[in-house]
């Protein structure tokens, strides 16, 4: 885990000191993917057919037994579910409630990472002025994009007052 371990003397007039260090983790992040009913694209009126049965002639066989009723019940449902109920598979749960970015905001953002690693290098003057440039460039854009997405929810909250709720309720 622990690589290497440098000593780098006294933090200022304390007699605190400065360990340096590698540390090594070797962890392999999978996307967790999710599938869910989409309810509220479902064909509820084939549903209904589909499970319209004369409950007690199905369970007839079985009427003493409650937990046979039930699994054979949970088969017809789960099974007209499947067949009428879409599903959507989601992947990257964490990324819900930000803003979404362009290619031109993630270049910026690649850039001012790059420009903080080349001053936090040379702790140069300049590079932290070009950092600050980055950041600002990098804050504007987020701003505006994130004022774009606002209006664009805004426009559509008559047509899909679904999404206007759903970033509402992100906020609160």
């Amino acid at each position: 885990m622990v690589a290497s371990v440098t000593h780098l003397g006294a933090l200022g007039a304390s007699d605190h000191c400065v360990l340096l260090h590698d540390l090594n983790c070797y962890v392999t992040l999978t996307p967790t993917v999710h599938t869910r009913c989409v309810y509220d694209k479902g064909d509820y009126a084939k549903l209904r057919e589909i499970l319209d049965h004369d409950w007690d002639e199905v369970f007839h066989d079985r009427k003493d037994d409650v937990e046979q009723q039930y699994e054979l019940f949970i088969d017809h449902y789960n099974a007209a579910v499947d067949e009428r109920i879409p599903r959507k598979t989601f992947t990257n749960i964490g990324s819900q409630g930000r803003t979404p970015l362009d290619q031109n905001t993630l270049r910026r953002v690649r850039k001012k990472h790059c420009a903080w690693q080349r001053f936090m290098e040379t702790r140069q003057g300049e590079e932290h002025r070009k950092y600050c440039c980055e950041r600002n460039r990098v804050r504007h854009l987020t701003r505006k994009l994130k004022k774009a997405y606002e209006k664009s929810i805004a426009q559509q909250s008559k047509a899909n007052p679904k999404k206007f709720w759903r970033y509402v309720k992100s906020k609160t």
